[in-house]
């Protein structure tokens, strides 16, 4: 069973370790040697995922953007990614957003599948700072 709750602020230290531990299984050493820092001290806006009894996935918002989405490794493939988008999305319309917008490392192919399949179009590339590799934005028009 897989429980969405908001994050509460006793929640941040798990968040920060799954994210860490998806993003360097995902991208170290694409750009830089070593560990890489998130860059996010408070997750305290995101909606998470419980599986197992842990924090499996957390997806953030901001404005019209989803921000984050990152569910940890052990439990891809179980409906966490689906669910953690469905609620990102639902937030979004509820702020009287028609378009939501996403980002996403360009040499990531099994997220931007996912995204693909979720419905989401590609609109451009771009390069963000500290990033060597082109991000793709992706927009939906939600309901």
């Amino acid at each position: 069973m897989i429980d969405i709750r908001r994050a509460r602020a006793d929640d941040n230290a798990a968040i920060n370790t799954m994210v860490s531990r998806v993003v360097n299984a995902t991208y170290a050493g694409q750009w830089k040697p070593g560990a890489i820092d998130i860059g996010e001290d408070d997750w305290s806006p995101s909606w998470i995922a419980i599986a197992d009894g842990a924090i499996a996935g957390a997806v953030m918002t901001e404005l019209d953007w989803i921000t984050n989405l990152w569910v940890d490794h052990a439990h891809h493939r179980r409906g966490i990614g689906r669910a953690l988008m469905a609620t990102a999305e639902r937030e979004l319309v509820e702020r009287g957003i028609a378009e939501g917008l996403l980002r996403v490392v360009s040499t990531n192919s099994q997220a931007i599948a996912f995204y693909d399949a979720l419905g989401w179009r590609r609109s451009h590339e771009i390069i963000r700072p500290g990033i060597p590799v082109p991000m793709i934005v992706f927009a939906k028009r939600l309901s």
